[in-house]
């Protein structure tokens, strides 16, 4: 949140696909009644993580999220170049304030961080206070409100923990 309230959303990406990565994971251990996917991941043997992201991201999301954590070219070109009206292109040499681009970030960040905590509570048998109240908030933002609700509901159901 600190780093997007300063305008330094691109920076944000590295983090975007470790929760990425942690959430695909933690949806594969919820998945795998056999208990074998946790085993392999806590052994670091678990595959890649764009293998474990596969299935629950478009795989070029997470692709293209893994620029700006290689310092490869593209994640200037991904996200510091900006196109204008005119048809040039600038760089963007300072941080940039986008009040709708940022809360969909943070949505984002929020939706999957509850998921995992909520895999960790139930293994470890606790509850976290005010979850519906926080589920409301996320399926609130319009990110997902503006979705026909058949595709919402779909794609943003929290993980199955039961």
């Amino acid at each position: 949140m600190a780093v997007i309230a300063c305008g330094y959303e691109a920076e944000t990406l590295g983090h975007k696909r470790t929760l990425m990565e942690v959430h695909s994971r933690a949806q594969g251990v919820v998945d795998d009644a056999s208990g074998e996917y946790a085993r392999q991941w806590l052994q670091a043997r678990a595959g890649k993580p764009a293998k474990s992201v596969s299935g629950f991201a478009p795989d070029d999301f997470f692709a293209m999220l893994s620029h700006p954590s290689h310092a490869d070219h593209r994640a200037v070109e991904n996200f510091l170049a900006v196109s204008n009206p005119d048809g040039s292109t600038s760089l963007l040499p300072h941080p940039e304030r986008r009040p709708e681009v940022s809360n969909s970030t943070l949505i984002m960040f929020a939706s999957e961080t509850r998921d995992v905590a909520r895999v960790i509570a139930t293994e470890h048998g606790l509850t976290i206070p005010h979850l519906p109240k926080l589920d409301a908030a996320i399926s609130s933002h319009r990110l997902w409100a503006e979705e026909d609700e058949g595709d919402a509901a779909a794609e943003h159901e929290p993980l199955n923990t039961s």
